[in-house]
């Protein structure tokens, strides 16, 4: 059986909150996860899931005067990216590990140079023999999701 526990729009910390909700649940086989953009983010209010993604000052915050300065060097700040990341990551392989699971990182997006740990499937490389992308001409099509379960096949 395959779970597939993705969110629509979903941040990397969202992915995280659901692993911990599905591990209290089911013990799986071997998780999969599929990193998205660094610059996903959710955000929480009153213990709730207010917006994930990129969005402008305002969205999320309700004094635009006061978060727009750091909101902006957040999201230009690469760094913080790949630390708030890495420290998801860390605690993904933690979690699997003390549940025995084994646990496969990928991502399909390139800002992952930083982390030779995970495999990349970038689909906006050009190859005119696989349809790369899905109808919004964004996301990964399902033949380059059908490609990676079959390259997981060989490689397992």
């Amino acid at each position: 059986d395959l779970i597939n526990a993705a969110i629509p729009g979903g941040s990397n910390n969202l992915m995280v909150i659901n692993l911990i909700k599905m591990l209290k649940k089911i013990k799986p086989k071997l998780i999969i996860m599929s990193w998205t953009s660094l610059l996903r983010k959710s955000f929480w209010k009153n213990g709730n899931v207010v917006m994930w993604g990129q969005y402008s000052p305002g969205v999320c915050f309700d004094e635009d005067r006061i978060w727009e300065a750091s909101y902006n060097n957040y999201m230009e700040n690469d760094i913080q990216h790949q630390w708030d990341f890495k420290l998801l990551k860390d605690q993904v392989d933690l979690i699997c590990k003390f549940a025995n699971i084994p646990v496969w990182h990928i991502t399909m997006w390139d800002m992952f140079s930083f982390d030779k740990s995970i495999d990349k499937f970038i689909w906006h490389n050009p190859n005119p023999s696989l349809e790369q992308t899905a109808r919004d001409g964004w996301h990964p099509s399902i033949q380059l999701n059908n490609n990676i379960y079959n390259y997981w096949l060989q490689k397992k």
